[in-house]
């Protein structure tokens, strides 16, 4: 996403917020943000907290 600062995993569970490690990482040659969840799996209900310009969107 164009402006985005840091990305976060979060869990479904209502009220959770960003912590440190949920952070991803963004790949400066690719673009593209990664990160490695254990625990996480197939089935796994997941979104993502978006920072940047406008403020956080959940």
């Amino acid at each position: 996403m164009l402006g985005t600062q840091s990305q976060n995993l979060a869990s479904m569970a209502a009220g959770h917020r960003p912590v440190p490690p949920d952070e991803l990482v963004k790949d400066p040659a690719s673009g593209h943000w990664t990160g490695y969840f254990p625990g996480v799996v197939d089935g796994t209900k997941w979104g993502f907290f978006v920072t940047g310009r406008g403020g956080v969107q959940a």
